[in-house]
């Protein structure tokens, strides 16, 4: 039988933030770092004999300079002794002082839970006094190893209330074959200061709607969903630290998942300040 790792991996993630020391002999944090890497471990229990899932993230970010970052990201799971993998590049880039945008590109195994390709690309403005609130348009699209795929535009919203960030988002799932359409909402709630600490409470909730050709008769399939995600990130030194975050998956007539993730960060090399 399998042994649940992730209430293992959540117990020293408590007792990480617990213990890490206070960073009272460092100088002040400054945000110069030119390279950033990340790893974590995640765990997922499904209900209705779905399993219980294990996975690795690691990602890798590079900046060019201080209008263009660069990440590559990869994952791998390990569900129930079948294993898959998801892969992707991706950039920020600042082309004015009011806009900014982010593009990714991912590639999947072939899985069902996998997409065969994922593409993610959205406009950020920003807008008000020094841009404290940003506007975003964009669109993300999939392509599964099947006929489905889904394309998805989103609209959103963040304003910046020194350290707090609200956040909310609108999203319109177009799924194909037939265009069926389920939409979604997503809110966010930040709360911390760079270089210190940082945690996150992020409730997405809508309708998952699809048409389901497997069957002999396809029909629309339309599914209520909610998910909750409760997660903090720790600076232990100026250029390391922990992050964690446990999360809750409901979709109707389905199945339940409790999910959590726990890693480390670390970071190095010197991004210059425009006049060094």
């Amino acid at each position: 039988m399998r042994r649940p790792i992730g209430w293992l991996l959540f117990a020293i993630m408590v007792m990480g933030f617990a213990v890490s020391p206070a960073q009272a002999d460092e100088t002040p944090y400054e945000d110069t770092w030119k390279y950033r890497a990340e790893g974590s471990l995640a765990f997922e229990g499904l209900t209705n004999n779905y399993g219980f899932w294990e996975g690795v993230d690691t990602k890798l970010y590079a900046r060019i300079n201080r209008k263009v970052t660069l990440f590559g990201n990869a994952i791998f799971w390990d569900r129930e002794a079948q294993l898959s993998g998801l892969a992707g590049v991706g950039a920020y880039i600042e082309w004015l002082s009011f806009l900014y945008t982010y593009t990714s590109v991912y590639g999947g195994t072939n899985d069902p839970y996998n997409p065969l390709i994922r593409v993610d690309h959205d406009f950020n403005f920003k807008v008000g006094k020094d841009g404290f609130v940003v506007l975003t348009l964009g669109a993300m699209y999939l392509k599964y190893h099947s006929e489905h795929w889904d394309i998805a535009p989103y609209a959103g919203v963040s304003a910046y209330l020194g350290p707090f960030v609200l956040g909310y988002r609108l999203i319109v799932n177009i799924s194909n074959p037939d265009a069926v359409v389920g939409l979604s909402h997503l809110a966010t709630l930040d709360y911390g200061t760079e270089g210190d600490h940082s945690s996150y409470l992020a409730v997405n909730y809508g309708k998952s709607a699809y048409s389901a050709t497997y069957l002999t008769t396809p029909q629309e399939i339309r599914q209520n969903s909610l998910r909750v995600g409760v997660g903090h990130r720790h600076w232990i030194k100026n250029n390391w630290g922990l992050f964690g975050e446990l999360n809750f998956l409901w979709l109707e007539q389905s199945y339940e998942k409790f999910g959590g993730m726990f890693g480390v960060f670390f970071t190095w090399g010197h991004l210059p300040y425009a006049e060094e």
